[in-house]
Formats: structure tokens, sequence, C-alpha cells
């Protein structure tokens, strides 16, 4: 396109040059016969001749009448004028013809110029602050009349000196002009000098886009991003911008968005229209529109424990991160916030309150183009405290002095307790051995002082102080002592061996020592009969054991029974004299 600067500076000077008349050629008055009619101009001097041959000598006509308007004189009436004699006289018989007629000579008196006018055709036009705009194709037609002598000639200036006018002018150049015409008659009337000013516009408008939003490395655009259309010409100015879409629908309009178009590759098309129909060609402009926003993870790194409730148990040793991505203009900012609190700006990684508990974080991000993700949110659990482990001893069991003595029989139970995340793993040792992750219920043999030192670790890694519990293991039984009241009287002896012999009156004394928890009950039985219980007298009487008249073989069985149930048996071998 031809930059209108230069033009309009040029359309400047040109003015000023040209806004002054040329100077005029000059056109003398004069006689014009045609057709057999003479024309005079109207202020020209008349003087009359006359010559008695065609060929003959002239003689000057003088007026004694009216000296005053004679010799010369001027004719008084525009157009046809008359020099006449009396009455005509018949060139023949030289009698004056009958009926009497005057003899006329014609003569033309022309005073008044002739009349041009102007016309522009072929170009649109448009007048703004009272200039007058043409667009391309103009032609410029004079065209001049004259009642009496008529037309001799049309001359025009065109940016220049007078030239004759023959065909139409052509205006060619971007620029202002200014017309003077005229026309002169045939006997030398000169019309006044008319002028017509106009400006020759034959370049386009241009159109400048505008971004009203946000737009990333120029051409790729926010949904919410509206392109504004200016367009400028600096003579006839600016009829119409269009501008559309793709191939869409030509439309007039100074701005456009794009609500209504899908995320992609896109093409703008957009032109302007000056006032005298000088037409842009169409500009593009190639853009793609991010209607897509981000897509945000989380991701949970380090100590995290899900539960069937969809909440995530952390620690404040856990690492919560987020990551984003962007299909095209790329992620501006990811924005976080933590149970309802102020919006910040995502970093490393998330702070959570130390504080035990449930926190709410949400998080969207938004691209360079303005595009915000739906807002997220992750529930999680931050749990700092430690499992407690309880020890339970199952039976027997029995404290004395504050020390818990059990048997190898006696299992060993933990119970662990964690209000968070829950309970990973509970583990223990036995005399300061190497540890073991507890699976159940189980027992320590070895008679004797035993320790266990014992723990829990909850699901997100919280380890619980260590504790260490004693106990004292007896599996040993009570001993078991009898004796009698009286000596043996004397001895048997038969096929099994020699036993003693004990009066029928005798009481027989049955007692048990235990070193560490006691004694609790002592059982006998006789003959293998019914076990009983020793009662308060810790004593038997043999009485009731024989009560015949004959001698008796005994056979007493002693169970002892320390307070872990601990077991020891004896038996005891005698006879018992008869009533």
């Amino acid at each position: 396109m031809i930059n209108k600067l230069v033009p309009i500076l040029l359309s400047l000077l040109c003015f000023e040059s040209f806004s002054q008349e040329p100077i005029k050629p000059i056109h003398q008055k004069k006689v014009f016969q045609k057709d057999g009619n003479i024309y005079v101009q109207k202020q020209m001097p008349l003087y009359l001749k006359f010559s008695v041959e065609p060929d003959g000598e002239n003689y000057n006509f003088h007026s004694k009448g009216t000296p005053d308007f004679a010799d010369p004189m001027y004719l008084d009436t525009e157009g046809i004028n008359f020099i006449r004699s009396k009455w005509a006289v018949n060139k023949d018989t030289k009698r004056t013809k009958s009926p009497q007629e005057e003899i006329l000579y014609e003569i033309y008196a022309d005073g008044v110029p002739p009349t041009s006018k102007i016309d522009f055709a072929g170009a649109p036009s448009f007048t703004k602050d009272g200039v007058t705009y043409y667009g391309q194709g103009l032609q410029i037609s004079l065209s001049s009349k004259d009642w009496i002598a008529g037309v001799q000639q049309t001359y025009f200036a065109l940016n220049g000196g007078y030239q004759n006018y023959n065909v139409s002018l052509k205006p060619d150049m971007e620029r202002d002009y200014t017309v003077y015409f005229y026309a002169t008659d045939n006997v030398g009337n000169v019309e006044n000098t008319q002028s017509v000013n106009f400006v020759s516009d034959l370049s386009p408008p241009t159109t400048s886009k505008y971004f009203e939003g946000r737009v990333y490395e120029r051409n790729v655009m926010s949904p919410n991003t509206r392109v504004l259309f200016s367009g400028n010409d600096d003579l006839s100015g600016v009829r119409e911008t269009h501008a559309y879409f793709n191939e869409g629908t030509d439309r007039i309009m100074g701005k456009i968005n794009f609500k209504s178009l899908e995320d992609g590759e896109h093409t703008v098309k957009y032109y302007s229209i000056d006032n005298v129909e000088n037409k842009e060609e169409i500009n593009t402009f190639d853009f793609y529109l991010d209607k897509i926003p981000p897509e945000t993870e989380v991701m949970i790194t380090g100590d995290r424990h899900k539960a069937s409730s969809n909440v995530n148990y952390v620690s404040r040793r856990t690492l919560i991160t987020l990551t984003s991505d962007d299909n095209k203009s790329g992620v501006d900012a990811v924005y976080y916030r933590v149970n309802g609190s102020r919006k910040s700006i995502y970093g490393d990684n998330i702070v959570l309150p130390a504080m035990f508990g449930l926190d709410t974080i949400s998080y969207y991000a938004e691209d360079r183009v303005g595009n915000a993700s739906k807002e997220k949110y992750l529930f999680v659990h931050m749990d700092n405290d430690a499992p407690t482990t309880n020890i339970d001893f199952g039976i027997p069991q029995f404290y004395k002095s504050q020390v818990l003595y059990v048997t190898s029989k006696t299992k060993i139970n933990f119970q662990p307790l964690d209000n968070g995340s829950g309970i990973s793993t509970t583990s223990f040792a036995i005399d300061e051995g190497q540890n073991s992750e507890y699976e159940g219920e189980f027992s320590v043999n070895g008679e004797g002082i035993h320790s266990i030192s014992f723990f829990s670790t909850d699901n997100v890694n919280n380890e619980e102080r260590v504790t260490v519990s004693r106990f004292h293991i007896d599996n040993t039984p009570p001993e078991i002592n009898y004796s009698f009241s009286v000596e043996a009287s004397s001895q048997i002896d038969d096929e099994m061996g020699r036993f003693k012999l004990y009066p029928s009156y005798t009481a027989m004394f049955l007692s048990a020592t235990d070193k560490d928890v006691g004694t609790e009950n002592i059982f006998y039985s006789i003959d293998s009969g019914p076990l009983l219980k020793l009662d308060n007298r810790q004593s038997v009487d043999l009485s009731e054991v024989n009560r015949s008249n004959s001698k008796r073989l005994v056979r007493l069985k002693i169970i002892a029974e320390d307070k872990l149930g601990n077991r020891s048996e004896r038996e005891a071998i005698f006879y018992v004299d008869g009533v």
C-alpha cells in the first residue's frame, strides 16, 4: 500500500502552489462571421463605410444628426441589431418598392461571455469538512455554452497552466487538486474563471488490530480476549471495517470475540473500506485459541496412609507437591489454600499445620491466557501422635511383691492403640534380643527373670517410645512332704517289697513347699480313688482308710499345686494295721 504520509505532504505543497489562479491567456475582441451572419463583440466600436463598386474605394459614413453617438457607434442590444435605410428600392427599376419596406442589414452584438460547468463522474465521492474526495476512476468533464456568437474554446488548468480542453480529465495521482476553468466565445468574450477544489483518494485504508485481554506470545488467545480493529485513512476516512473467522460470514464489525470458537487453530480476516470505496487487501491473522485450563495433580511423598474414608493420613515429614501441565500457553501459576485460608502461590511444597486433625487443601492452576482449572480438594489428616501399646499377660499369672510371675504356658499379647492413621506394626524383643514383628500371642521359655521391650509404629511412621516389661517365669512345682503322727510299728515284706506298717489311729500329715509363688492346693487320692482336697487339718486320718480287722496296703497319691498351676506328684505306699 502507498504510504499516505508522503502524498499528504505533497498535497499540502501543491495546494500552496496552485491555490492561486494561473495567468490567463490574452483574448482579443473580434468580429466573427458564420453562415452569413456577422457577430461583433458588443463593446467594440463600429465604423461604417460604403463603396459604389464591389471592390471600389471605401467612403466613411458620418452622422451630422447624432455626432455624439456615432463615428464610432456602439450596438445597444444583445443579439441581433439592424442597420437600415428608410425604404427599399428595386435594383432593376430603381423605384421604391411597393408596398414600402425598409432595407435591414443584420449585425449581431455579443457582450455576454459563455457559461461553463464541470461534471465529476466515474468515481465514488464523499464530502467531509467542506472537502470533497473522489475515488478511483474519476473523469472530469467540462461543458460550455454561448447563446449568440458561440463558444470558441474552453480552457482549464489542473494544478498547472491553462490548456485547451478537448477530452475528459483523468487525475491519476493521489493529491489535492484545484481545477480552474473558463470559456471564450467567437467574439472574444471571456468567462470569469471558475474553480473547484477536490482531493483524489486512490489508496485504500489500513487496519490495525489491538487485543483486549490476555495474549501469549502474540498469537495464543484467551477465550475472554477480544480483538479490536481500528481502520485508518488519512484522506476520505474509513467508512467501515470488516472482520470474520476462517471462511465464515463477512460482517461489518469493529471488534470480535472468541466465545463461539472451539479450542484450536483459527484465522481471523479483516479489512477496511474508505468513504470513496477504496478497499484494503484482506489481512489475515492466524492464532490459537486456548480454552483448555491446566491439569493439576497432587503428589504425596513420604508418610502416607489412605483410609477407606478417602482421607489421607500424613505426618509432618510428608511432602505434598503439586504438578500442573497445560496443553498450549503453559501454566502461569498454581494456587492453593489450606483450611479456607487466603490463597497462596505454590512454590516447592505445601506446608500444613502441625496440629493433629483434619486439613482441607484446595488447589487450582491458571494458564498464561487466564484459563483457570476447577478447584480440586484434597483431604488429609495430620497425624503426629505416636501409638500407645499395652502388654497383656494371660493366665496363669501371679503378682508377688510387685513382681509378675508367669509360666512358659502363659500367653502374652500386645494391645496397640492409635487414634489417627492406625497401627502398622508392633515390634518386640525378648531379653534384649533382636526385634521381631508381633503377629499373635506368644510365650517365653526359660526359668527366671525375663524382659520384653516393645513399641508400635502407625501407618505414617510415627514410632512409639520403647516400653520394657519385666516378669519372672516359674515353671517349678512345689516340693511335696509327708510325715506320720507315730512311728511305724513294724515292716511287712510282700511280693512288691518291704513297706512300713502304721497303727490305724495314725494321722498322716501332708505339706508342700514352693520357693517362688507358694503352694495353692494339695490334693490326694487313696488307692486310685477320687482326688480329695486336703482340708485345714493338713492331715489324713488312717483309721478312716482301714476299718477292717486285717492289715491293708495303702497307696496314697499326693498332688501339690502352686499359685501358677505348676503341679507335682508323690506317692506313698505303706500298710495300715487293722482296728
